[in-house]
């Protein structure tokens, strides 16, 4: 049958059901058509990988997708699901799909719905005990990873029951938190650089890659079943060399395939953050993109007139400028390079160039960054105590000896500084057409002019690119 043509019926059945019910009923299935039209679906079910075993004071997150009308597409679902338990059901769940277990097993039913549409599971809630982990991911066909990249995992647990029996599933929240992730290079047993497993704040299991090779990760746990610290047995992963090329990057670029470093240039007390980009090979010979700026090795020339860091999420580099007038390069490596790392878990930044020399299987880039000075936002001036505006003229009632200027200004950093005496500011004075001389300029004293007549005062402030006129009436 025609997929559209049900798709159809499907919704000329749910209008004629609309039509039919009462005013309160008909508000109400509105409110639901629209939820469901919003999401452009026609279905909703369980992703095939729920998990419908869970152990006893867990946490689980269940999510909904729906089948979008053009019977292919899916879609997850986040907002207006509402989520319930089967009755007497002593677990919980909350609006946003986070269920807890109780303390004791059961069995029940989880419903979601989804405006009009329902879909319902059964769960059970077990008290069978964590041994060890018996598996790195739930994928059977296991995963490929090239070096810097990062991969999700979702490690699998052997759990046992009171009555002997075992239960393959993903270990549970009461258990990732505990595991101690051990990462070997597969030719000499000696201590991994290239990857590390972390486990996230929400439960989420995250492999980080460095270089390629062959390497050997084991998980170290407390067995619940025994009460002794369990090692799993090896699990072997090999990182693949698809990478092709590495570049730098405007951390704000979109387009990863054309992006680059546009203006290489930042203020002193000024940051520009940097992300470091990677060519890829695919398996079917394609190419494609990633910002790999987490797991690539950085370094900069000189850690005096710029200080780096990563930003929180670890996905851009940002480099402050320190010292007016200067320049340093960074450098970003994807890679065993030259120079030694002590600890690759909380990032690499080397206060040196990093460099991959002879390594084949390394791939590099460096973009030279000039700090320039701070620019100025605005100036404050006074002139005998009066606040000026800039090229607005204000009247003296009567005629001083002197015009003191005082000036101070505003920096893009938000500083504030009084530059009356610097070297860098230039006063001049601007001749008035038809008019004498009004004032001159007073010899080593900044800012200071002697009064000569009566008539306009007009004096021409130039700082770091900026300007003020100074003018004023003298009576």
């Amino acid at each position: 049958m025609n997929f559209n043509f049900m798709v159809k019926m499907f919704l000329v059945g749910l209008f004629t059901f609309v039509a039919a019910c009462s005013d309160v009923d008909d508000e109400a299935n509105l409110v639901n058509l629209h939820a469901v039209a919003s999401q452009d679906v026609i279905s909703i079910n369980f992703p095939e990988a729920t998990e419908t075993t869970v152990s006893i004071s867990s946490e689980v997150k269940f999510t909904l997708q729906g089948l979008k009308s053009n019977g292919i597409d899916t879609v997850t679902i986040e907002q207006d699901v509402e989520w319930s338990l089967s009755a007497g059901a002593v677990s919980t769940i909350n609006q946003l799909g986070l269920f807890t277990a109780a303390e004791t097993s059961e069995d029940i039913i989880l419903t979601a719905t989804f405006g009009f549409l329902s879909e319902s599971i059964d769960i059970k809630v077990s008290s069978a005990k964590f041994d060890q982990v018996v598996k790195l991911d739930e994928d059977d066909s296991g995963f490929s990873i090239n070096m810097c990249q990062s991969q999700s995992l979702v490690p699998v647990g052997l759990y046992v029951d009171e009555n002997g029996d075992e239960e393959i599933r993903p270990v549970d929240s009461t258990i990732i938190n505990t595991i101690d992730w051990i990462v070997t290079n597969e030719e000499d047993g000696s201590v991994s650089q290239r990857a590390y497993i972390e486990t996230a704040t929400d439960n989420q299991i995250f492999i980080h890659t460095f270089a390629s090779g062959n390497i050997i990760v084991q998980a170290k746990a407390v067995s619940l079943l025994t009460g002794e610290e369990v090692t799993s047995v090896d699990f072997n992963q090999t990182i693949e060399n698809g990478l092709n090329s590495i570049k730098l990057c405007d951390s704000s670029d979109i387009d990863l395939s054309n992006c680059a470093v546009t203006d290489p240039e930042v203020e002193k007390d000024q940051f520009i953050s940097l992300i470091a980009v990677a060519d890829y090979q695919a398996a079917d010979g394609s190419n494609y993109f990633e910002n790999i700026s987490r797991n690539s090795k950085w370094g900069i020339s000189d850690s005096l007139n710029a200080s780096s860091v990563f930003s929180s999420d670890r996905q851009q580099l940002d480099i402050t400028g320190e010292v007016e007038d200067s320049s340093i390069t960074v450098s970003v490596a994807c890679g065993n390079i030259e120079q030694a790392v002590d600890d690759i878990l909380p990032g690499v930044i080397l206060e040196t160039l990093v460099s991959c020399g002879a390594n084949v299987e390394c791939q590099q880039a460096s973009q030279q960054i000039e700090i320039t000075s701070l620019s100025v936002l605005s100036f404050d001036v006074t002139a005998n105590d009066i606040d000026l505006t800039d090229d607005v003229s204000i009247s003296l009632s009567s005629r001083p000896v002197e015009i003191t200027l005082f000036v101070t200004a505003n920096f893009s950093n938000g500083d504030s500084d009084i530059i009356t005496d610097d070297n860098l500011l230039d006063y001049t004075i601007i001749p008035i057409d038809g008019q004498s001389d009004v004032i001159e300029t007073i010899t080593d004293s900044p800012g200071v002019f002697t009064v000569l007549a009566a008539g306009t005062a007009k004096i021409k402030l130039f700082f770091r690119g900026e300007t003020f006129y100074v003018v004023i009436e003298i009576p």
